[in-house]
């Protein structure tokens, strides 16, 4: 996918922001106004940027936020963490170097610890040194918070390359954020009834929140098999275009969209 509007001029460059999303496989680049028109959208393998890709991430952008997978997550509950404490939760990383651990305040008393892959965050890093690195998982945390009752059970999905996140609420509480490797749907309801049985819960739920996906996808199609109220998570910012082929990519880009609320 390759799309520039006629409106994208050059020399409006400083009023623009860049949004970047890049995972394992394949990044996104979007360019917006001020009035959060689509300006530019960019889908590419990681691996194969294109020509245009390539001007594009060559610009004096001043606004730019990229979001990334994480590698390595921790959730601790705030009021016991202390951040002059974090080495000792080292153990739980891939990479034991505490530089590398990164810190966020969730709003649900709940302190976030985590790791980007670090030859994927120095690639951007290098590329935008004064860039707003956004973890997914917070940006799909919050969106999901509005969807999440009191009472009864909810399983959120995100989905993305060739993995899903998966999150558990019980009574409202966050119980879980794990990441498994799913290449089929079979893999995807393998790791969820396993989280199930572990919990306790019957083959059925009472809520899933799915991302990354729509309700027709075969992710979608599959999840509505475990529950009678599948929901799509739906960014709360609106970008604009007049594209019909951007408009049906973006549709997955909740987290993308969302992720300038989290700075």
């Amino acid at each position: 996918m390759n799309y520039t509007s006629e409106e994208f001029h050059i020399h409006y460059i400083s009023s623009y922001t860049l949004f970047v999303n890049s995972d394992y496989a394949y990044d996104h680049l979007v360019v917006v106004d001020e009035q959060k028109n689509v300006l530019v959208f960019m889908k590419y393998a990681t691996t194969k940027p294109s020509t245009d890709a390539m001007k594009i991430l060559s610009l004096p952008f001043q606004h730019i936020f990229v979001t990334l997978p994480h590698q390595s997550l921790v959730l601790i509950p705030t009021d016991v963490f202390q951040h002059e404490e974090k080495d000792i939760y080292a153990d739980y990383f891939i990479d034991q170097n505490t530089d590398h651990t990164y810190i966020r305040n969730l709003s649900l008393g709940i302190t976030a610890l985590y790791q980007y892959d670090l030859l994927l965050y120095n690639r951007w890093k290098n590329l935008f040194s004064e860039a707003h690195f956004i973890p997914s998982f917070e940006v799909i945390i919050r969106q999901a918070q509005s969807n999440i009752p009191i009472q009864g059970e909810t399983l959120g999905v995100h989905i993305y390359d060739s993995q899903a996140d998966l999150f558990l609420y019980i009574d409202g509480v966050l119980q879980l954020y794990n990441t498994f490797e799913v290449q089929t749907v079979d893999d995807l309801s393998y790791f969820m009834l396993s989280i199930f049985k572990n919990f306790g819960l019957t083959n059925k739920i009472q809520r899933i929140l799915l991302s990354g996906a729509n309700e027709e996808s075969e992710w979608g199609e599959r999840l509505s098999k475990y529950t009678e109220d599948l929901e799509v998570i739906k960014a709360k910012s609106k970008w604009i275009t007049t594209s019909d082929d951007v408009k049906n990519h973006i549709l997955d880009l909740n987290i993308l969209i969302d992720s300038q609320l989290c700075v």
